[in-house]
């Protein structure tokens, strides 16, 4: 029997190895806070604090680097809705 440790593939050794490094990298650099994250997230569990009389969210963003992220994507989709809008529509039964 081969001498792996449970639940690693040989085959993905270099991937593995290349993700941890970018982990390393990147650890550290966030540009938010984690403990704060984690008393938004409570609130919006509990439903108090800054979540307070607010609806709970299908999604929650926290971050201005995912706040960037998240509207970057939603306007590609937008655009792309836009530039294939007719396309989508000509497949319609009743127009």
């Amino acid at each position: 029997m081969p001498d792996i440790e449970i639940g690693e593939v040989p085959e993905y050794a270099k991937l593995r190895a290349s993700a941890q490094e970018l982990l390393r990298m990147t650890s550290g650099a966030e540009s938010g806070d984690p403990e704060k994250a984690a008393n938004v997230i409570v609130d919006v569990v509990r439903e108090e604090g800054v979540a307070e009389g607010r609806p709970f969210p299908e999604s929650l963003f926290l971050g201005s680097d995912a706040l960037r992220d998240v509207s970057t994507k939603c306007y590609a989709v937008l655009k792309n809705l836009e530039e294939w809008e007719d396309v989508a529509r000509s497949i319609d039964i009743r127009p």
